[in-house]
Formats: structure tokens, C-alpha cells, sequence
């Protein structure tokens, strides 16, 4: 008999276990297989859901209750019509929560926020983290950025790439966030900075050549800017 059958089958009494000892320790047992099964045969998550908010609800061990919320979370995350749901079950992992874990709640709210473009409710979340790291504060100020794009407050986005490239220059660079600070400059006429961040960006962009030619573009649009009267 084939693994897959048999794999198939052990799903199918475990499911049935399930049903016919629901709120007993031989349902958890069951349950527990059950996604382990699921995940070997790298089912749909939607099918995992059912036994997650189950083992969320009636494991005995507190902190198996919140390894199985947060994978819930996790899937619930991932649909566009359930972010709200995945938003409910961190806001209600912050309380008793230790202050790093909060963060990571708060920061996975603003993202959840952020994704059905409730940017506000996005950036109270975000300012609302306390003691953040070096290391925290990176994604943290990228997320920002991204929200106030979206409310177009350009400035804002300018100055805390700014700061980024202060603080973390190596990141930076690995990650070409200046080409993004270019593009707000371009789109807010602002060629001359645009042109500053090119030529810097050129020194260790892995294509030179790439850089170059967006500069002969900028250069270009310079030398065609109507020049202003004094």
C-alpha cells in the first residue's frame, strides 16, 4: 500500500476519532495529528483551520492555546477577507503578553492595518511600540514609510529615509531603498536630489552601468526644466 493511502486513510480516522471525541484529551491527541497530516501532505490551509481554532480553544497547556492562535492568525492573514479575524486574535494575544511579544502583536496589527488600507489605525499601532531595537526599528520605519506614501506625505517619507540610511547605511544599500527615495523625488520634480542620490547610489550599485543611465535621464530633465525668473 502506497504512503499516500495510507497517509489518507490515517486522515480519515483521525478525523472520524475527532468528531466522536470532541472536547476530550483523545480529541486534542487527534487534532494535533490531524494537522500534522495536513502539513506532510501540504494541504490548503483553509482545511487546518478547523482543528486550530478547536486546539486554540481546548488544549490544556496555555502556551500551546497561543502557539495555535498565532498560526491561526497566520492563515487568517493571508486571506483578504479575513484579516480582520487574524487583527482580533493579536489584539487579544497583547494582554498578558510579555513586552516584546506585544510588540510583535502591535507591529502584525499594523501590518493587518495596513493591508485593508486603514492607514491611520496603522500608524497608532506602530507609534504605539515601546523599547524597540536597533534590529525592530528597521522594519518598523519601513512599514511607516509605506503608509505615508499611501496618505502621499511625501515629506515624511523623505525624512525618515533619511534617517535609515544614517542609521542603517549597510541595509540600505543591500536592500536599494534608495531607489525607492529616488522614485518620491521624481515624482515630487525634485531632480537635482534625485541626481545626488544616483550618483551615490552608483558607487556600489551591482550595475553601474544601470545607475548611469538613470542619470543621463535625470541630467536630462535638469537641463529641460523651465528656468525660473529672478
Amino acid at each position: 500500500m502506497s504512503s499516500c493511502i495510507l497517509k489518507k486513510q490515517n486522515l480519515t480516522f483521525y478525523k472520524k476519532r475527532f468528531e466522536k471525541l470532541k472536547y476530550t484529551e483523545e480529541a486534542t491527541v487527534a487534532a494535533k495529528k490531524i494537522l500534522f497530516l495536513l502539513e506532510e501532505k501540504n494541504s490548503p490551509h483553509n482545511m487546518s483551520t478547523k482543528y486550530l481554532l478547536y486546539l486554540s480553544k481546548y488544549s490544556k497547556n496555555y502556551d500551546d492555546k497561543i502557539f495555535y492562535q498565532e498560526k491561526l492568525a497566520k492563515i487568517y492573514f493571508k486571506s483578504s477577507t479575513q484579516i480582520n479575524s487574524a487583527i482580533q486574535i493579536w489584539f487579544n494575544l497583547i494582554s498578558g503578553s510579555k513586552s516584546h511579544k506585544k510588540n510583535q502583536y502591535k507591529f502584525l496589527i499594523a501590518k493587518g492595518y495596513f493591508k485593508i488600507k486603514k492607514y491611520n489605525q496603522a500608524l497608532l499601532e506602530l507609534n504605539s511600540i515601546k523599547t524597540i531595537t536597533k534590529k525592530v526599528s528597521l522594519p518598523i520605519q519601513l512599514l511607516k514609510i509605506k503608509i505615508f506614501k499611501e496618505l502621499k506625505f511625501w515629506k515624511k517619507s523623505i525624512a525618515l529615509y533619511k534617517k535609515i540610511k544614517k542609521t542603517f547605511y549597510i541595509e540600505y544599500k543591500k536592500q536599494e531603498m534608495a531607489m525607492d527615495l529616488i522614485s518620491i523625488y521624481k515624482h515630487l520634480s525634485l531632480h537635482n536630489l534625485a541626481l545626488r542620490e544616483l550618483k551615490d547610489l552608483k558607487t556600489y550599485h551591482s550595475s553601474p552601468n544601470f545607475i548611469q543611465r538613470r542619470i543621463s535621464v535625470v541630467k536630462k530633465r535638469i537641463k529641460n526644466q523651465p528656468k525660473i525668473r529672478r
